[in-house]
């Protein structure tokens, strides 16, 4: 017999038969590019905010010299990577640049629990 159910991790725990955590963070990108997230192949869905007054741009994850990737629009525009609809696609280190001036963009991520790298600094 199995476990009953009490809430919705026991659910996804159910299905995938892992458990996941979640990770939050919030990464101030400016007019250099900065790393927003590590590779992590554990991670199985990304999810990305811009809270900040100017476009956040991504850069190409083929080819980071001055290629641009998507764009994340300002006052809440969001990024969302999810493994089932873009694969190794949210695994993939995320590295953006702001136009204009700093913007700080909320990381949201669902990770394999006990797999990959340890967060960075501040992300709790």
């Amino acid at each position: 017999m199995a476990a009953p159910v009490r809430n919705v991790r026991d659910l996804l725990a159910r299905r995938w038969g892992v458990t996941f955590t979640l990770r939050e963070d919030v990464v101030t990108v400016g007019l250099a590019a900065v790393e927003v997230v590590k590779q992590n192949p554990a991670r199985v869905s990304l999810m990305l905010v811009n809270d900040g007054a100017f476009t956040v741009q991504l850069l190409s994850i083929v080819n980071q010299a001055g290629a641009r990737g998507p764009r994340i629009d300002p006052n809440g525009g969001s990024l969302f990577f999810w493994w089932e609809e873009d694969g190794e696609l949210v695994s993939q280190q995320v590295i953006a640049l702001a136009n204009g001036n700093f913007s700080g963009v909320r990381v949201y991520e669902t990770i394999i629990e006990g797999l990959g790298p340890e967060p960075t600094a501040g992300v709790t």
